[in-house]
């Protein structure tokens, strides 16, 4: 990761740099601002990538790639194709040369790898992302605006710009569940991963929600199956609403759902596991109520995170399923018992 994160910063320094040029020999005050503009938001992704080297440093970054050798080959020619355009930043007379530097430039830091590091910031950066994705927004604006007349550019400029969209929807695909919306499995350690280095740093408590709900397979039986997605749809709204916003939620699969939390309280979970449970109660699917069982598990991180996640994990699983009614009916009453809580090792709460 380490070599990875340094490619992207010499990339996003060189075009810092090839805009700065740009800027510095442009005679039109407009363009000459857009160019600075973009020079000042490259350094800034400098940035970005420097604090993510900082954090791969002290192991808080997890292996975001299924094949970081590949990605790391691809970006080493992505730099090689940067240091060509950067080779004659210098040597372009007109606006039509310096449009189609620029679009070369970027089209070369379209690579996904730089879209996909933005999203694992995301969870301690939020605006992150969106930054990013307004720095091409902002530069094909630019582009039009000086280049109007020119067929050539304006199909370019879209082309790039489509590429750029495809990207976004491809790695949000990767990351969520289609039917809920929420992280699905990859995307929710991709999110957890930084959390729960931070929480562990800090010292602070960390939480595990594992929901799911009672009797999906009677409900899909009797009612359907779009009756059952429903039910999904609804109980994924009630997490979401349930949650804070720097939370993190997933459907992990079927009808079971995670959520992780830094920084809460067990009478606090307890009470957030009650909220889900209240609002389940008055939802219901084709007209009829349906239930969900709740666990939950708590304590501080030591060592690998990701193992201590896991054992959190599996003592809330472990929680839900005591709390689950027996027998269960095709379609649940809500359990009497939906919240035990342990710190990992832990004695039982009531």
């Amino acid at each position: 990761m380490p070599h990875l994160l340094g490619l992207c910063t010499a990339i996003d320094r060189a075009a810092a740099g090839i805009y700065r040029r740009l800027a510095d020999t442009e005679p039109d005050e407009k363009l000459r601002a857009c160019w600075n503009q973009m020079s000042e938001e490259e350094d800034l992704h400098v940035t970005y990538w420097s604090r993510l080297t900082k954090m791969a440093a002290e192991g808080i970054v997890p292996t975001l790639f299924e094949q970081p050798d590949l990605v790391i080959e691809e970006l080493e020619a992505v730099a090689r194709d940067v240091g060509t355009v950067e080779a004659t930043a210098t040597r372009l007379g007109n606006v039509r040369d310096r449009a189609l530097l620029a679009l070369r430039l970027e089209l070369c830091l379209l690579h996904p790898a730089f879209d996909t590091l933005m999203q694992f910031l995301s969870c301690l950066e939020p605006e992150a992302p969106d930054r990013y994705s307004e720095h091409l927004d902002g530069f094909l604006v630019a582009l039009c605006e000086y280049t109007k007349g020119s067929p050539e550019l304006e199909l370019i400029a879209k082309t790039t710009r489509q590429l750029w969209l495809r990207n976004r929807q491809l790695l949000k695909a990767a990351n969520s569940d289609a039917l809920t919306g929420l992280l699905n499995h990859r995307g929710f350690w991709t999110a957890v991963a930084p959390l729960a280095h931070l929480a562990r740093r800090r010292g602070e408590n960390v939480a595990v929600i594992t929901l799911d709900v009672d009797g999906l397979k009677e409900i899909n039986d009797e009612l359907g199956h779009c009756a059952g997605d429903d039910v999904l749809k609804s109980v994924a709204g009630i997490l979401r609403s349930a949650l804070r916003e720097a939370d993190v939620a997933c459907r992990l699969g079927g009808d079971e759902f995670v959520a992780f939390m830094i920084g809460v309280e067990p009478a606090s979970l307890e009470a957030i596991c009650q909220r889900i449970q209240a609002a389940v109660r008055s939802c219901t699917a084709a007209g009829k109520p349906f239930a969900v069982s709740i666990g939950a598990a708590h304590g501080k991180l030591e060592g690998d995170v990701v193992a201590a996640i896991e054992q959190l994990r599996q003592e809330s699983d472990e929680h839900m399923y005591t709390a689950k009614p027996r027998p269960r009916s095709r379609v649940a009453e809500p359990s009497q018992r939906p919240f035990r809580a342990a710190a990992p090792g832990g004695n039982l709460d009531s």
